[in-house]
């Protein structure tokens, strides 16, 4: 039983250091999602008018301006927002809609925002490298600011092979899978190592392990039977 039981042992720690192989030679990345954005200043502004206001989609979300329905006219109340690019007398603005969502919206009049006067012509001075990214899915909007704009796929099997080389929000190599696989064969090692502790002492006070052998048995098996399993699913991806 000793010789079956060790046999479970490496064939299921052989199949998990497989997979675990498999799944470093076959990276998951981590697909960014919403707004990155580049620029060497942030204003802080208040929109006073949101016509000609329109936000960018963020994937399948259009963010709105709030407007309050109230019954005989419709009102509307100014918001908080951050000037990140200026273009003559047009800028950029960035507004936080909160739970992470934030988007901006481009050739907005400077008139219909209330701003720090000498924040504005500071930064007119300044040599902004602006640069837009609003990640959905695969699918990535590029703008630089001038009214040039540019879409990407992701191919996450190729890595960015579309993607230019100077992208802000890249894809992150995440080792999550990695990380349940080793620690999945952790627990299994520390599982045996103290079982077989613990039945080396009960064989000195001369006490029978057939029932802790069997048990242990039956663990390697569950622990071989899901190393075959995360094995297959490594080699089906």
């Amino acid at each position: 039983m000793k010789n079956v039981c060790k046999v479970l042992f490496f064939l299921g720690m052989l199949m998990m250091a497989a997979a675990l192989t498999l799944s470093f030679m076959n990276p998951h990345y981590m697909v960014p999602y919403g707004l990155v954005y580049r620029t060497q200043y942030e204003i802080p502004a208040v929109l006073m008018d949101y016509e000609g206001v329109d936000w960018h989609n963020i994937g399948h979300w259009k963010p709105v301006t709030v407007v309050n329905l109230a019954i005989t006219e419709r009102e509307y109340q100014p918001e908080e927002v951050r000037i990140i690019n200026i273009t003559g007398d047009t800028c950029t603005i960035l507004k936080d809609f909160g739970h992470g969502n934030r988007t901006y919206a481009d050739s907005v009049p400077l008139a219909s925002l209330s701003y720090d006067a000498g924040d504005v012509e500071y930064a007119r001075s300044i040599d902004n490298d602006f640069r837009a990214e609003i990640h959905y899915g695969s699918m990535v909007s590029v703008d630089y600011g001038n009214g040039e704009r540019e879409f990407f796929q992701f191919d996450v099997s190729q890595h960015g092979a579309d993607y230019p080389s100077d992208f802000i929000g890249v894809p992150k190599r995440h080792y999550k899978n990695e990380m349940i696989i080793i620690a999945l064969m952790l627990v299994n090692v520390l599982i045996n190592f103290i079982s077989k502790l613990f039945m080396d002492s009960r064989c000195k006070l001369k006490k029978d392990n057939k029932a802790l052998l069997k048990t242990l048995i039956i663990l390697n098996v569950l622990h071989l039977t899901v190393s075959v399993f995360v094995l297959w699913c490594c080699i089906i991806k």
